[in-house]
């Protein structure tokens, strides 16, 4: 049998030119391909055999798979590459979760308006409609006023979901340190409707500003910048006050106490701001007559449509919350099991399940900023555990026990 020998298909001389160069004194670091793809060398990426010998089929398969991480690898390496993934996360959630865009599109909508015509008086509403729950959510009615209709809102909702991916995108970079990870999680937020709200909400819940903002809280690099997007998250949907709790343990996590210190500050404000607008003017956010019967006989079925809500993004504060405890950090593991908590408590508790946990996604980001001082091999399991379960699982949008399975756009075209 004649030996086979091997040759190596070699990436350009100037990546490795690159790297033997040295770093000037108070400049930024150069990006390290091997943070990429470290299954990747950064000098060889192929292995193909000699003229005219036979290649077996898991040869080829090799092959396959080191040219895709290659390929991905060179994508990655552009100087604005969270916002490359941030439009494919953007068109791959849209193939996933299409808008249905029916009759009852924008059926909020009319509410928001009327209640934009008088800020400060109580909703007249129907007290079981979600017009009467806009009494302190005055950033919608702010957004009416300046002249938002619904097809603008519709195209601001799907610019926030790029803001948000590339948020999401820089986040899992800076924590985990490794581009192709930071992408598999960023596909996993898009794969549920966490991630999908942003094409599929035409309803003008105003879900997707409140929890954009809260992302933001999480990535701003100033202090203003983040009570800033606190208060627009909070004054958004009273959901958000619960989910500042992982903010603050992002700021436990950090050791930034002057952080700690801005997000309750904020979260006072809020408080004080509301009890004056309530004692003012007579605000209040009603319940509907058999709220607490109908959430307690649907827990059989909310409970499903929280953990189908998430899918596979549990596995974040899961793990982050055991490495905190077995790191000895007892104050911000509690700090994010309470977060998680309250913000599962506060999904069951209401009827439209899906949508409440999705303010979950600031402790899920939590749970993955743990994950930093974890082994590169365990990073990789994590991610890839995440993402096959956000693959794999179907979406579902839950409201007072009303399953909706949200069909990708193929099957909605072939039915």
């Amino acid at each position: 049998m004649p030996k086979r020998s091997w040759s190596f298909v070699r990436q350009p001389r100037a990546l490795a030119h690159r790297d033997a160069l040295p770093a000037r004194a108070g400049a930024p670091p150069t990006f390290d391909p091997r943070a990429v793809s470290p299954s990747v060398s950064p000098t060889t990426a192929l292995i193909v055999p000699s003229q005219g010998e036979h290649v077996s089929s898991w040869q080829r398969v090799a092959n396959g798979s080191q040219s895709v991480a290659s390929k991905t690898s060179v994508w990655l390496t552009s100087k604005r590459w969270e916002w490359r993934v941030a439009l494919v996360a953007l068109v791959f959630t849209l193939l996933l979760h299409p808008p249905v865009l029916g009759e009852n599109a924008g059926g909020n909508w009319d509410y928001i308006e009327m209640q934009a015509r008088h800020p400060l008086d109580p909703p007249s509403a129907p007290v079981t409609s979600h017009g009467a729950k806009l009494a302190f959510r005055l950033v919608p009615v702010l957004l009416v006023r300046l002249g938002v209709t619904f097809e603008l809102w519709l195209i601001i909702q799907a610019c926030l979901g790029l803001a948000v991916f590339a948020m999401l995108a820089r986040f899992a970079y800076r924590h985990l340190g490794d581009r192709v990870l930071a992408a598999g999680f960023v596909f996993a937020v898009a794969a549920t409707y966490v991630g999908g709200q942003y094409v599929f909400d035409d309803h003008a819940y105003f879900d997707t500003l409140a929890v954009a903002a809260l992302v933001a809280a999480l990535v701003a690099p100033r202090y203003s910048l983040q009570a800033g997007a606190l208060l627009v998250a909070m004054w958004t949907d009273e959901r958000a006050v619960l989910a500042t709790i992982a903010v603050l343990a992002y700021a436990a996590l950090l050791r930034d106490r002057r952080r700690a210190l801005v997000v309750g500050a904020t979260a006072a404000t809020y408080a004080v701001g509301r009890l004056v607008l309530g004692a003012r003017y007579g605000l209040n956010t009603p319940a509907g007559p058999d709220w607490v019967d109908l959430a307690v006989d649907g827990l059989h079925v909310s409970v499903p449509g929280l953990l189908l809500a998430l899918k596979g993004l549990w596995v974040f504060p899961a793990i982050g919350f055991v490495t905190l405890v077995r790191q000895g950090r007892s104050i911000t593991a509690a700090l994010l099991a309470g977060a998680l908590g309250l913000s599962c408590a506060g999904a069951l508790a209401v009827l439209d399940v899906t949508r409440s946990a999705a303010y979950a996604l600031p402790a899920v980001l939590v749970g993955l900023a743990a994950l930093a001082s974890q082994a590169r091999a365990l990073q990789r399991r994590v991610v890839g555990v995440s993402l096959g379960a956000c693959l794999l699982l179907p979406t579902f949008f839950l409201i007072v026990a009303d399953w909706a399975w949200i069909l990708p756009l193929p099957l909605q075209v072939a039915r």
